[in-house]
């Protein structure tokens, strides 16, 4: 009874009530759409400070955070670089030196903050963008990321490939470049597909057996 009179209420007047829907709808839309704007600005703040300046997790030399001046660097200790970037999760390590100073120009006199970075890696890392390839839609076909099982046909072996970037690529580890000759032969290829390869030892054909996103 309550519903039905309420409703009835509501349509009792109703140009008014549909500019006061109305009303809230804009209101709502409008309100969402400001804090979507507002998000998107503090997580585009945030990794930009992270690139440029702070980065994720930072490491000092003991006494440091105390007395942050340039003498109290850490030395570069290539033992600890290798131990760090074998820690699960770690991308890239960028070494980093940071001091302050005076800068004059005529009688014109500043503190500025001067940060001496590796150029290229610096630049590699600002401009990159993490892909989980765990979420993307799967439909057996070979991009960036992927991790391909293929069969030689000539010698019946099975070998399997994760396409990666540049600064991932290692053999060793069967990770190789998406530009490589066989990185490229497989990128849009999908499964059951067969590829020819030119390689130092010849031509060799191989067959995609599947592909996974892992």
């Amino acid at each position: 009874m309550i519903i039905k009179l309420a409703w009835r209420n509501i349509w009792r007047n109703k140009r008014r009530s549909i500019i006061t829907i109305v009303s809230i709808l804009i209101a709502v839309f409008l309100s969402v759409s400001m804090r979507s704007m507002q998000l998107g600005m503090y997580d585009h703040m945030i990794k930009s400070i992270v690139a440029s300046y702070s980065g994720y997790i930072q490491i000092h030399a003991n006494g440091y955070m105390d007395q942050q001046t340039i003498d109290n660097s850490i030395e570069v200790n290539y033992d600890l670089l290798d131990s760090i970037a074998s820690i699960n999760g770690v991308k890239n390590i960028i070494k980093r030196l940071q001091t302050f100073s005076l800068a004059s120009s005529g009688d014109l006199t500043k503190g500025v903050l001067i940060q001496g970075v590796e150029i290229e890696i610096n630049d590699l890392i600002a401009r990159a963008n993490v892909i989980d390839v765990t979420k993307l839609e799967k439909k057996d076909s070979v991009i960036f990321g992927s991790t391909v099982h293929l069969i030689d046909l000539e010698i019946n072996i099975k070998k399997t490939y994760k396409i990666v970037g540049k600064d991932e690529a290692d053999i060793t580890k069967n990770y190789i470049y998406f530009r490589s000759p066989i990185g490229k032969a497989l990128i849009g290829k999908n499964k059951k597909d067969i590829i020819t390869v030119t390689t130092p030892s010849g031509e060799k054909n191989l067959e995609i057996i599947e592909v996974k996103y892992i």
